[in-house]
């Protein structure tokens, strides 16, 4: 890691070797209601519980998604500790350990199948693919404990200082 300069500053501690790499990727998503998603014949999904956005000082590059996500936690009287899922877009590892510690959510708890910093960030997806992959998620814990609804957190950072979570829960939609 020390042959690679740092990204921002003189001496800093970001690299390319500790920061995600551009990829390509696409993912979609359906945004419906519940009775449009049945009509269609979804057998599950996520459910939207909330979502919020938050600034912090642009100099705290990275940090906005751990505002937004304590902020819409508290609006839904939960606590990360009852998260069983939590997707977190990794722009560098830095300033992902950073948002989970604010957060207070373990490293380990979050991206179960790796994010951007193993798998590379598809700017265009990147909303979409935290998404999917929390769908993905969420089906194996319902496979493995049926009617089990996991509640799951999905968090970005945008540039500038700003940062956006959504919070879901998940839901077999046929026969409910």
């Amino acid at each position: 890691m020390a042959r690679f300069p740092s990204a921002f500053v003189p001496g800093g501690t970001v690299t390319a070797g500790n920061s995600c790499f551009d990829a390509d990727a696409a993912s979609a998503v359906v945004i419906t209601s519940l009775e449009r998603a049945r009509q269609l014949g979804a057998a599950d999904g996520l459910l939207v519980l909330g979502c919020d956005t938050a600034g912090v000082d642009p100099e705290l590059l990275g940090l906005g998604a751990s505002v937004a996500a304590r902020r819409l936690l508290a609006g839904l009287d939960l606590e990360p500790a009852e998260l069983d899922l939590v997707e977190f877009n990794e722009a560098f590892a830095s300033q992902t350990l950073a948002c989970l510690e604010a957060l207070g959510v373990e490293p380990e708890r979050a991206n179960l199948d790796g994010g951007a910093l193993a798998l590379g960030h598809a700017y265009g997806a990147s909303g979409a693919v935290l998404v999917t992959r929390l769908l993905a998620q969420a089906r194996r814990i319902a496979e493995d404990q049926p009617g089990r609804e996991s509640l799951a957190l999905a968090m970005i950072s945008i540039a500038g200082g700003m940062g956006t979570a959504a919070m879901f829960q998940y839901s077999q939609l046929q026969g409910n």
